[in-house]
């Protein structure tokens, strides 16, 4: 589903990346680790099409997303790729159930409101539906973001430190979620971070030196 081929980025010369060669299937999770400096948020970026490498491939549901620019790039990653990042950036005016609304709609073009609310509430926060994002919890917030990282039906789920702020026993339990979410959806999860924890969760990894 997602796969990348001698990837290469640079901010300057004193600070640029060669990544390893990575794919990830449908349904499969690939764990990205490393210490602060060694680009793992770089390479997210580079995956979701934030970023445009110096020279690699990167493939997403068989397209070359390198050939991709403008609208297109945009309207692809719309469709195919959902992200989740470690600030949710809600639309805070909205309530959570209209900031799912607005992204669906940024994306396919339609409002569906009925997706929006069963994801809310697979996710057992379908009772947070009409308040504001600020009224929310944390891990409230980050159910959330799945959901709205979600309403594209994505075949990539990107995710960055998703559970670098929390204790062991919510950690395990936001790394059971997006392993079951991602199933569900069919889609390949990336998970960025640096919390070795996750290591016992997801044996498919990659380690950025």
């Amino acid at each position: 589903m997602i796969e990348t081929r001698q990837l290469y980025f640079e901010y300057s010369a004193q600070t640029a990346f060669n990544f390893p060669d990575l794919r990830c299937g449908a349904g499969e999770t690939l764990l990205i680790t490393g210490p602060s400096g060694t680009g793992k948020t770089t390479l997210l970026h580079l995956l979701a099409g934030l970023l445009t490498p110096g020279s690699g491939q990167i493939e997403i549901a068989k397209t070359d997303v390198g050939k991709l620019t403008g609208r297109a790039l945009d309207r692809f990653r719309g469709r195919h790729i959902g992200i989740v990042f470690q600030q949710a950036h809600f639309v805070a005016s909205l309530s959570v159930l209209e900031n799912l609304v607005l992204a669906g709609w940024l994306a396919l073009g339609k409002k569906d409101g009925k997706k929006a609310l069963g994801l809310l509430e697979r996710l057992d926060i379908g009772q947070q539906a009409y308040k504001k994002p600020a009224q929310l919890s944390v891990g409230q917030k980050q159910r959330a973001a799945i959901a709205r990282a979600l309403m594209n039906r994505p075949a990539v789920l990107l995710t960055d430190e998703p559970t670098s702020n929390l204790d062991d026993k919510n950690a395990w339990s936001v790394a059971e979620l997006l392993r079951e979410q991602a199933q569900s959806a069919g889609a390949a999860l990336v998970i960025v971070t640096h919390d070795h924890r996750l290591k016992h969760a997801f044996h498919q990894s990659i380690d950025l030196l």
